[in-house]
C-alpha cells in the first residue's frame, strides 16, 4: 500500500484526509490554531515527504516528516501531546515529562503537553525545547495560561546531528555493520 495524496482542510479542527493506491482513506485532525498556515504547511511540505510510502510504517514517516522538514530549514517543530483520560495518578504521571524531554532532545523537536479540562491531569502543562530542556510549566490540576518565547536564532543542543544525515539517507548503523553469524537470525536465540 502507498500514499497517493494527501490534503490538509482549514476547518476547525484542521481535516488531514491520507489516500492509498489500495482505496483506504485514512482520516485525521491537526490542531485547529492557525489553521490556514497549518494546512498550507501539510499540503506543501509534510506532503511531498509522505507521497509513495507505506502508510502503516507509522515510525518511518514520523521520522521522515520530523528530519523532512529539518532539511527543508524549519527551524521549530512542536510535538504536542493530550492530556486528560485518566481518573487519578498512573504511571504517566510518573514517566511522561522525562519521556517527553527525551522524545524533544532526540528528535529535536520542541514538545508540549497541554493541560485538560479534565478533573484529574495526568501531568501539568509542559513546554519543552529541542535539547530537552523545560522552558516552562503549569501547576498541576490548576488552571493556567502559559507563554513562551522561542528564540530561532539561539543554537540548541542536538544529540542527534551527528547521525541525523546518515539516518535520513537510510544508513540506521553507526559505522561498519558487524559480521556476526547471530544478526542472520534475529529472530531466534
Amino acid at each position: 500500500m502507498k500514499i497517493t495524496d494527501v490534503k490538509a482542510t482549514a476547518m476547525r479542527p484542521i481535516l488531514v484526509q491520507i489516500y492509498t493506491d489500495e482505496g483506504v482513506m485514512g482520516i485525521g485532525e491537526c490542531s485547529p490554531m492557525n489553521a490556514k498556515i497549518v494546512a498550507h504547511f501539510v499540503n506543501t511540505a509534510l506532503k511531498p515527504i509522505l507521497m509513495g510510502k507505506n502508510p502503516l510504517e507509522i515510525n518511518k514517516l514520523w521520522n521522515r516528516m520530523t528530519f523532512g522538514t529539518y532539511k527543508l530549514g524549519v527551524q521549530v517543530m512542536f510535538h504536542s501531546f493530550h492530556n486528560g483520560h485518566a481518573d487519578g495518578p498512573n504511571i504517566h504521571t510518573v514517566i511522561m515529562r522525562p519521556t517527553l524531554q527525551a522524545r524533544a532532545a532526540t528528535n529535536h523537536i520542541w514538545a508540549c503537553a497541554t493541560n485538560t479540562a479534565a478533573s484529574f491531569a495526568t501531568w501539568p502543562g509542559v513546554v519543552i525545547s529541542s535539547d530537552g530542556v523545560i522552558k516552562g510549566s503549569l501547576r498541576m490540576n490548576r488552571a493556567g495560561l502559559m507563554v513562551n518565547t522561542v528564540d530561532t536564532t539561539k543554537k540548541y543542543y542536538n544529540a542527534g546531528a551527528p547521525w541525523r544525515d546518515r539516518a535520513i539517507r537510510g544508513v540506521l548503523h553507526s559505522g561498519t555493520v558487524p559480521r556476526d553469524p547471530r544478526l542472520r537470525k534475529r529472530k531466534t536465540l
